[in-house]
């Protein structure tokens, strides 16, 4: 998280220059999933912001209950968005040999639902490769 504060400087600029836009983006304190769908026609983007939950996991025995946790969510109406490392895949398959992982094996965030928007409507501090 610390190199989101990193970019609360930003944020300042954003809100004094482009009121809107800094309504857009979360507050960095809370995690977010920003996925561009490139095979949108319109090339929308989603925003998750402020999550009803994050589910994580950090060991091999914890992936299946994490995964399960996510799936009761969206059963419930919710949204996930979020990852699953390639360092889980020993948890599906014994004979794959396990990998040290460097993060979460499984992270994921509970939304009520994403904000869509254009990326010519995305602020400055987002990478210019989704403007």
């Amino acid at each position: 998280m610390r190199a989101l504060r990193d970019m609360e400087p930003a944020m300042n600029h954003i809100s004094k220059s482009r009121p809107h836009a800094a309504n857009f983006l979360p507050a960095f304190d809370q995690p977010f999933v920003l996925l561009d769908d490139a095979s949108s026609p319109a090339g929308d983007v989603m925003l998750f912001a402020e999550p009803q939950e994050v589910i994580t996991a950090s060991s091999l025995a914890d992936v299946a209950p994490a995964l399960n946790a996510v799936r009761a969510a969206t059963r419930q109406g919710a949204h996930a968005a979020g990852f699953v490392s390639y360092d889980a895949a020993a948890a599906f398959d014994p004979a794959i040999p396990v990998t040290a992982s460097h993060g979460p094996l499984i992270w994921f965030g509970t939304f009520a639902s994403p904000a869509v928007c254009l990326p010519a409507n995305l602020p400055p501090c987002c990478p210019a490769a989704l403007r």
